[in-house]
C-alpha cells in the first residue's frame, strides 16, 4: 500500500515546476490548489489546504492524486487519495473509478481508510449520474491511526456513494453547476448527511481556470425536521490542458 502514497507525493511535488508541453501525444496533465474552511456543527471548525493533480494516460484511462492539509484543528495531514479512471472506448458517456483514500483527526486520535468504486453516467452533455460503493475502515488506535495499509477494523461497514451534477451555466470562460455528491472530494459524509453545493469556475488564461465550491449537508430529510450539518467553501486554481 505504500506505493500509492509514494506516488500522490511525486506528482504533487511536480505541481511548481512540471512544463506541460513535455507530456507524450496522448497525456494529459491537470494540477490544482485551493485553500478553504470545512466545518460541521458542533464538532469541526478548520481551514483546509489542498491540492493533487490528474494524469491522462490515453483517452480512457486518467489517473489522480490528491493530498489536504488541516489548519487550526487536526493540524497538519489530514487526507489523501489515489483513483483511476477508466472510459471504455466502446462507452464514451460512460466512466469507472477505483480508488483508495485515507482520512485522520490528529486531535481525536482516529483515521479511516477506505475502497470504493463508482460508475459515473453522462446522459446529457450537462447532467452527471453516479452511483457506487464504499468500504470504510474507522481505526480508533491512538497509535495506528495515521497508517494508510491498516484495513482492519472492528466496526468495518459499506456505505453508497451517489452522484448527481447539473451544469446550468455555460460559456466560453465561465461555467457553474449544482449538485449532490457524498464523497465530493477526500471527505465522505455519513448516509443520513445529503451534500449539496454549487461549482463555479472562471477561464483566467490560456489553460488556467480559477474555481470556487460551496457545500452544506443537509440532515433530517426522514424526520421532515431539515437542518444543515456542515459547511465547506474552497476557491483554488487549475491548469486544464
Amino acid at each position: 500500500m505504500r506505493c500509492w502514497l509514494t506516488l500522490i507525493s511525486t506528482a504533487l511535488s511536480l505541481l511548481p515546476g512540471l512544463s506541460i508541453s513535455s507530456a507524450g501525444a496522448g497525456t494529459t496533465f491537470s494540477p490544482d490548489l485551493h485553500i478553504g474552511y470545512q466545518g460541521e456543527k458542533g464538532t469541526l471548525a478548520r481551514g483546509v489546504i489542498g491540492g493533487g493533480a490528474s494524469v491522462g494516460l490515453n483517452p480512457w484511462l486518467q489517473v489522480a492524486g490528491g493530498l489536504s492539509l488541516s489548519l487550526f484543528q487536526h493540524n497538519g495531514v489530514s487526507a489523501y487519495g489515489l483513483h483511476a479512471g477508466i472510459t471504455p472506448p466502446a462507452l464514451e458517456r460512460l466512466n469507472v473509478k477505483i480508488g483508495l483514500q485515507h482520512e485522520q483527526w490528529q486531535d481525536w486520535r482516529a483515521g479511516e481508510n477506505r475502497l470504493f468504486s463508482t460508475v459515473l453516467f453522462l446522459p446529457a452533455p450537462a447532467l452527471q449520474l453516479g452511483i457506487g460503493i464504499c468500504r470504510r475502515y474507522p481505526i480508533y488506535d491512538s497509535i495506528r491511526f495515521r497508517q494508510p495499509w491498516l484495513w482492519r477494523s472492528p466496526v468495518p461497514e459499506w456505505n453508497l456513494i451517489y452522484h448527481l451534477e447539473w451544469k446550468f451555466f455555460a460559456s466560453a470562460g465561465f461555467s457553474a453547476s449544482l449538485g449532490m455528491n457524498n464523497l465530493p472530494g477526500l471527505t465522505f459524509y455519513n448516509p443520513q448527511q445529503f451534500p449539496a453545493y454549487l461549482n463555479a469556475s472562471y477561464q483566467t488564461g490560456p489553460g488556467w481556470r480559477v474555481f470556487v465550491r460551496g457545500l452544506t449537508a443537509i440532515n433530517g430529510f426522514s424526520t421532515g425536521l431539515i437542518s444543515l450539518s456542515g459547511v465547506e467553501a474552497i476557491i483554488g486554481v487549475r491548469y486544464e490542458k
